[in-house]
């Protein structure tokens, strides 16, 4: 994608921002797993203030880095050609898209926890879900398929014993690839 619009951008964040929320609501606690969530979010909120002049006490201004102050050799720190007031706003706006999105994002989860839990018990069951799965939870089916235990279990059932393993031929050996990086 090329073009975002700002429903898109809002959507994109209040994804984000959903799973380090119903770990919160669902175990009373939360982890490091949400770091690229939350940095992905915030990098969205930034460019909405900074480059994509969507932001009403911002406007229509671009305010993101000046490329002319940066080089591959050097990059100097306050490359930036506005006050100290207008990054202090800068940084109210950024937090105040992402605190609208984390807000709104835990109001649907508490008021459809009983479809988050379904979401969760189906993935602890079955490990992935596809979308015409989740779209049945949703709409409060159950899913009717067997789990990666139900297969081999009938798998097991239905043979004497397990296959003899077939004799593969050893690969061939690796190319020497030199100590540089790997493509």
């Amino acid at each position: 994608r090329t073009n975002y619009s700002l429903k898109w951008i809002r959507t994109q964040i209040r994804i984000l921002c959903a799973g380090r929320i119903a770990e919160e609501l669902t175990c009373n606690d939360v982890n490091t797993g949400a770091s690229a969530d939350i940095r992905q979010a915030t990098e969205l909120a930034r460019k909405m203030v900074t480059e994509w002049g969507m932001s009403d006490k911002l406007g229509f201004v671009y305010y993101g880095d000046d490329p002319q102050r940066q080089s591959m050799w050097l990059d100097l720190p306050g490359g930036h050609d506005y006050s100290p007031q207008t990054a202090q706003l800068i940084d109210e706006e950024v937090q105040r898209v992402l605190r609208e999105a984390y807000d709104d994002t835990r109001r649907l989860l508490q008021e459809n926890r009983e479809k988050l839990e379904a979401v969760a018990r189906a993935l602890l069951k079955y490990e992935t879900l596809d979308a015409s799965e989740v779209h049945a939870l949703m709409r409060g089916e159950s899913l009717q398929r067997p789990t990666l235990t139900d297969l081999l279990d009938a798998d097991q059932a239905g043979t004497a014993h397990p296959p003899a393993a077939k004799h593969r031929p050893e690969p061939p050996p690796a190319p020497e690839l030199g100590s540089g990086p790997l493509p």
